[in-house]
């Protein structure tokens, strides 16, 4: 049963976090460094995605999303959406992408499956 429920806090607690030790979600800063960094829409071991960087690549993955309501997926091979751990008013900042360009938005609903790309502490 997917679980739609909202949760509480602005914080990612240590048994909710997503990333290793040592590991950590980015913030949304360091998402718009990416976003400056450059990028292009590619296709990778037949995976699209966007390939972040000029010196140190970086491909994220157009892995879509879930509805939060039933956790049916969308958009697998056209979109990436990635959490960052930055929030405001009880949203938390997210970083997207398609074939044509990359935004930013906020979601206060957790149960929305965004991916996570964790990053070195």
């Amino acid at each position: 049963m997917w679980d739609r429920s909202h949760a509480e806090g602005d914080t990612w607690e240590a048994v909710n976090d997503p990333c290793p030790p040592g590991w950590r979600v980015p913030t949304f800063s360091e998402f718009e460094s990416l976003e400056n960094a450059g990028s292009q829409w590619t296709t990778i071991n037949g995976v699209n995605g966007r390939i972040f960087g000029s010196n140190n690549l970086l491909f994220l993955p157009a892995a879509g999303s879930r509805y939060y309501d039933n956790g049916m997926r969308s958009g697998v091979g056209t979109y990436g959406v990635y959490w960052s751990s930055s929030v405001i008013e009880g949203s938390a900042f997210n970083f997207s992408f398609g074939d044509t360009g990359i935004g930013f938005g906020t979601s206060n609903h957790r149960a929305l499956g965004l991916s996570i790309r964790c990053v070195a502490e």
